[in-house]
């Protein structure tokens, strides 16, 4: 059976503004490494010895950039593998775009295969323990299960979903239950039982399966895909190839709910497996993220009696007698938060949103 890499890259990041907005979202951040999210998720699964393709479902107005850092990825690992980049005309969240991936794999190939479905901006690592990990998910995928991946909770963190571990099957467990983001409170009661995992966004199952389960749970979503007719893929350079958005994509898109696949579908279908993930992960979700992955890289920094300070920026920063602070200055736009606040980010972007300041995002 072919594996199929889906990666998901039409998020917008806004928890990461000012470096992250419209234009140049989260996934193509590189905090002065010189690999985006992006690429780097590219480069893990190019590594994946898998027959099959690698799909990149993202939005229109990203989809150049997704074929240039592509390309930069191919060429420096000398890995020939296709990648097919599915442009959506409206960002409708997860649900939707894995539909778009696996309804575009049936007109390639119209016999089964198997999804290993991936956000496009997390960090990962160890690699050797994610391709193991993987590897065990296919496995349950094969055997009928739409599978997730669970990550041990360090702290009670309450900006991540949860999951409950059940019963043992196969090289995973049961996933007995999907809970949102909870108060601190419950996400300590969490932490304290043990058997409540992050809930990472990441996904393994039959490209059928998952077609059939969501037609059950969310139809509005699979029926329009079947007025669609896909044009074969128009090469670029190497191996990636830009798909043209088919007829009537754009029509259909404004009928879906904009919906994640763990609403539409995971927490109603009984069908559901975990792997108890090995590997160290993050969702880089925060600027605390940034500052705890990412070594302070800004050269022109100038600090006086300041300490514990993180700063991002296109011009030079002068710090005077200041603590524990994220100093953003990206996109003709700086941010001021104080460590440990940064998940208050989002409610500023939502904020600019309502004052009708959409030009700073």
């Amino acid at each position: 059976m072919d594996t199929h890499i889906v990666i998901l890259a039409g998020g917008a990041g806004k928890r990461l503004w000012p470096a992250s907005n419209s234009a140049h979202p989260k996934q193509f951040l590189d905090f002065n490494t010189g690999s985006s999210l992006y690429q780097r998720t590219l480069q893990r699964v190019l590594k994946l010895q898998y027959p099959g393709l690698v799909i990149v479902v993202t939005h229109n107005e990203q989809a150049d950039t997704i074929a240039r850092q592509s390309m930069e990825v191919t060429n420096r690992l000398s890995r020939q593998k296709d990648i097919h980049i599915l442009s959506e005309p409206q960002a409708r969240n997860t649900a939707p775009a894995i539909a778009y991936a696996c309804e575009y794999l049936e007109t390639l190939s119209p016999k089964n295969c198997r999804l290993l479905v991936l956000p496009a901006d997390h960090l990962i690592e160890p690699e050797k323990a994610f391709t193991e990990d993987a590897a065990k998910a296919l496995h349950l995928a094969e055997d009928g299960y739409l599978v997730t991946f669970g990550i041990k909770p360090r702290y009670p963190e309450t900006g991540y979903g949860y999951i409950r571990s059940g019963e043992p099957v196969g090289p995973g467990y049961m996933a007995e239950e999907f809970t949102e983001k909870p108060d601190l409170q419950k996400a300590g009661t969490f932490l304290d039982k043990g058997s409540y995992f992050w809930n990472s966004g990441m996904f393994a199952f039959t490209a059928a399966l998952f077609m059939r389960e969501l037609t059950r749970f969310s139809p509005e979503i699979t029926h329009p895909f079947s007025t669609i007719e896909f044009s074969p893929p128009l090469p670029a350079k190497g191996a990636v190839y830009k798909i043209d958005i088919p007829h009537k994509l754009e029509e259909i898109y404004r009928t879906f709910p904009a919906i994640s696949v763990d609403k539409a579908l995971m927490e109603k279908s009984t069908n559901r497996a975990m792997v108890r993930s090995s590997f160290r992960w993050s969702d880089v979700g925060s600027w605390d993220q940034v500052a705890e992955h990412f070594p302070q890289a800004q050269k022109k920094i100038i600090a006086t009696e300041s300490k514990n300070n993180y700063v991002l920026s296109d011009i030079p920063v002068a710090l005077v007698g200041v603590t524990d602070l994220h100093v953003i200055v990206k996109n003709n736009v700086v941010l001021v938060c104080k460590k440990g606040s940064s998940q208050l980010v989002k409610k500023t972007v939502d904020s600019l949103k309502l004052n009708e300041l959409q030009e700073l995002l």
